[in-house]
């Protein structure tokens, strides 16, 4: 994977269950990659022209690729651009080399 590729910053954030002073389950979120340089494909969106310039709207689904990180899995969501993607899918490409994660847009 180039390095020039991954040009976009995200966070992962990994939902997690504790209890609290009642003895209860409570999902909480924790970040556990605050920075991470991603690659970014738009697999689903509508777009429309202003001048020369393609605006994107009502993106749907996006393909994120990192370097290879172990604790990132279905249970996961990205943050990008001030949006949340759920994860439904994690490929691992190559020999633990770099990670192709599906999200779609919450």
């Amino acid at each position: 994977m180039l390095t020039s590729v991954l040009k976009h910053r995200i966070s992962v954030i990994k939902k997690e269950l504790t209890t609290d002073e009642y003895n209860s389950e409570v999902e909480n979120d924790v970040v556990i990659y605050p920075i991470l340089k991603a690659g970014i494909k738009y697999d689903s969106f509508s777009q429309y022209d202003v001048g020369d310039l393609k605006r994107l709207t009502n993106v749907q689904r996006v393909t994120f690729k990192i370097r290879y990180k172990p604790n990132i899995d279905d249970n996961c969501k990205i943050l990008f651009n001030g949006s949340y993607y759920e994860v439904y899918g994690v490929e691992i490409v190559g020999r633990n080399k770099e990670l192709k994660i599906l999200t779609t847009k919450l």
